[in-house]
């Protein structure tokens, strides 16, 4: 408007302030609000459907959640009752209704989820070997973190034992460090229990005494005690992430898989109920939004652009989206199927700024793609990332201080380490809360 006010007579400010309103620029939830109402009758909605309020979807979801409950307290099927059961303080069921309503929130982040839902399912009856399933993949990555310090600590041993010439202990401490790397680099070949042998096993050897030591000497041994008592402590750390067998761990998992089983199905009872519900009264929640949105584009049988969304691709020169570090899956898969096999998608994000993880946010993604692209230099091929790094908030007082904190929050090793935590200490109040002897 200003530019036109300077320049009445220039039509290029005029044909884009007429342009302007055939630009889709809303939320995500917005979009998909408009293209529902566009394609209702072929999407299956009520005509006139509304988006429900966050009062209205809480008693919705206490009112579906109580007639599945009810329902199966009364089939007193048995795999039901040892779940309950085992997810009980003796008081009520309210851990079990959690566990539901937790499951759920998950399985609505994915762009199909029942898939995923069974997917869960199957993880407890698969045959494969137990170093290549989902749970044991991050397990492994935390074993070579840990590894990885011990290592470290070794080699800061050595420099200490060669400063304060503590030449006994230089027969013992490299051959230390490179059993440790050796083992490291053997973790991605070596069988669950072949690595469970190994680490539960592994003691740092015994170093030779130094005679009489001189007051230097004296001060570099206590160094190495101290960085050896670390080491220890690392390797305990490190066989409690393994402590059973693979024989005793697949017990478990045939323990568990009827009761998971039955969590699954109580979910899928769930989903179904509440659906009903808000259908009866014509709702969607936020999370209808996106899942019926997708079964307009998406085909769940192949993955790919439904007819739908390839008409509907033509609409749009370019497909922008913003804070892309906290979509989640099933909103990615939009965004996949509105563009031309991503080759108009261009996307702007900060994991620093990532804080929807209590929505099923999934920073991954963005950091997926981030190694995936290779920086962006003119003429090469797409896609590419660009840095931002010259616009007004990236000023070097700023950046510098923000990245040499973050550059060692944040490192994968690092949020690996939290998240290891993070599950050990659930695991332990919901093992504590259920009153259960399992190991796994």
């Amino acid at each position: 408007s200003d530019k036109m006010a300077a320049e009445p007579n220039n039509m290029l400010y005029a044909r884009q302030q007429m342009l302007l309103p055939q630009a889709n620029i809303s939320t995500i939830d917005g979009f998909c609000v408009r293209l529902l109402q566009e394609f209702a009758g072929r999407a299956g909605l009520p005509v006139g459907f509304r988006v429900a309020e966050e009062g209205q979807t809480k008693l919705l979801i206490s009112q579906a959640l109580d007639t599945v409950l009810e329902q199966n307290y009364r089939r007193q099927d048995p795999a039901f009752m040892q779940l309950a059961s085992q997810l009980s303080d003796g008081k009520d069921d309210f851990i079990l209704r959690r566990a539901v309503l937790t499951a759920n929130e998950f399985m609505q982040a994915q762009p199909f989820p029942q898939r995923w839902l069974q997917k869960q399912m199957d993880a407890y009856t698969a045959v494969m070997p137990l170093e290549k399933t989902d749970w044991m993949k991050p397990i492994i990555k935390q074993l070579d973190f840990m590894l990885e310090r011990i290592e470290h600590y070794t080699r800061q041993a050595i420099q200490v034992a060669t400063r304060t010439n503590l030449d006994s202990y230089m027969q013992t401490l490299p051959l230390d460090a490179d059993n440790i790397r050796q083992l490291r680099q053997r973790l991605p070949e070596m069988t669950y229990d072949e690595i469970r042998q190994q680490v539960v096993g592994y003691k740092p050897l015994k170093l030779n005494p130094q005679k009489k030591p001189d007051a230097v000497q004296a001060e570099g041994k206590e160094a190495v005690a101290s960085l050896r008592k670390r080491i220890t402590d690392r390797l305990k750390q490190a066989a409690g992430l393994l402590p059973d067998t693979e024989q005793q761990c697949r017990e478990d998992m045939a323990k568990m898989a009827p009761m998971v089983e039955a969590l699954c199905r109580l979910v899928q009872e769930f989903t179904a109920c509440y659906t009903d519900l808000k259908r009866q009264q014509k709702t969607l929640d936020f999370s209808d939004l996106t899942h019926e949105t997708l079964k307009l584009l998406v085909d769940p049988d192949t993955d790919k652009p439904t007819l739908l969304a390839r008409q509907l691709s033509s609409r749009f020169e370019e497909i922008m989206v913003d804070e892309y570090q906290d979509c989640n899956a099933a909103q990615n898969a939009l965004f996949r199927a509105l563009s031309r096999e991503e080759s108009n998608l261009f996307m702007v994000g900060d994991i620093k700024q990532s804080i929807y993880g209590f929505r099923q946010a999934m920073p991954e993604i963005f950091s997926d793609r981030l190694k995936e692209y290779p920086p962006y230099v003119a003429g090469a091929t797409l896609p590419a990332t660009i840095t931002l790094g010259n616009n007004f908030r990236s000023r070097r007082d700023v950046t510098d201080s923000v990245n040499f904190l973050f550059g060692q929050l944040m490192r994968p090793s690092r949020m690996m380490r939290a998240y290891s935590a993070m599950a050990s200490s659930l695991a332990r109040a919901y093992w504590a809360a259920a009153g259960s002897p399992s190991r796994s």
